[in-house]
Order: C-alpha cells, then structure tokens, then sequence
C-alpha cells in the first residue's frame, strides 16, 4: 500500500487510488467539476491541479494515480492561482446551456437552481403571489421563507415543504400532502 504526503500529511492507500481520493482519506477538500465518482476521470476542468514534487507542472488530482513516497501540495499560491486561471477559462466560454447534474438525476427534470433564481427574483419584483410546485423540498426552503416573510403569500403544490411556512398547500390529481406538513411547515399529525 503507497504511503504519500499531501500538505505535510501522510496517508496510506491502496494501490491504483488517485492523489482526489487519498486527499479525501485525510479530509483535505480539493475542488472538481468534470470528476464523477464511479466514471473513469476526464481531467478536462483542471479544478483539482495539484503540484507533485519531481513532476513538471501541475496535475489533476483526480486522474493522478499515487505513488509510494509521492509529495503533494493542495494549498499553495501556484495551485490555487492555477484553479482561478482554469475556472476562467471555463467561464469565459461557458454561455450556461449545460444541463446540471441534478436537473439529469431529477425524476421531473426540474432545474432547482434556476427556480431558485427566479423565485428570488420575484421576491425583488414584489409579486402578488408565489406558486410553487417542486420536488426537492430542502432546497427551496430558504426563498420560500424570504417569500413568506416578505408577506408574499406562497402556495405550494402537491407536496408540502418541511422547515418554512408558507400560506396554503394544494393538491394536483387528488394526491396527498406527501410529507404530512401543515401550512406552517411543522408536520401535521
């Protein structure tokens, strides 16, 4: 099993772990974007470039597999201008029409993040009234609540949203509350 070092500590894998991984044993966080666990690295973003000592230039962690005695610096200033540098290039060409990861896993296809946006938006714009239809809860609990607190009567559909409160729920196609919420957002019993 290679023993490595990243950021002056060491760890002990086993063999065939990339440098992303044996960072994760230590609870050393370095950055992705394109790695997928359980897919066969792209090292297309170049967020997770690490330096490794006695290699020329920086290296994707998350393609990089470990070597026995192998130095890794997460931390310093070349690495960290490095991932600025890739993060722009990427921006700099990226007009958004890509679809999210939670978009493709959503059995709706919702795009949360963009209902986010909007729901924030309409909170600036002052709206009448708030209709809103999701199915992950968790995620649009805090612009319901600035909605809600904004005196921006929401209305939820077919499923309630557990934290927050909101003014009325209603059901689509006879289907129940799925969470057993009340309009305050505490379960209902």
């Amino acid at each position: 099993m290679p023993k490595i070092t990243i950021d002056g500590r060491e760890v002990e894998v086993d063999a065939g772990t990339t440098i992303l991984t044996a960072a994760e044993k230590l609870g050393i966080s370095i950055p992705t974007m394109c790695y997928q666990r359980g897919h066969e690295a792209m090292t297309s973003c170049m967020a997770c470039v690490v330096k490794v000592a006695g290699m020329n230039g920086l290296v994707p962690a998350c393609g990089v597999i470990v070597r026995d005695g192998m130095q890794v610096q997460n931390d310093c200033q070349e690495v960290l201008d490095a991932r600025k540098a890739a993060l722009k290039l990427l921006l700099s060409d990226h007009v958004g029409d890509c679809v999210g990861p939670c978009q493709m896993g959503c059995p709706a296809h919702m795009n949360i993040p963009l209902m986010i946006r909007q729901i924030e938006q309409f909170i600036e714009q002052k709206v009448d009234l708030l209709v809103i239809g999701t199915n992950d809860e968790k995620a649009v609990v805090p612009v319901v609540a600035k909605a809600y607190k904004s005196g921006i009567p929401v209305i939820v559909l077919d499923r309630g949203i557990k934290g927050t409160q909101y003014t009325t729920f209603i059901n689509s196609d006879n289907r129940s509350n799925s969470l057993g919420v009340s309009t305050t957002g505490v379960p209902s019993t």
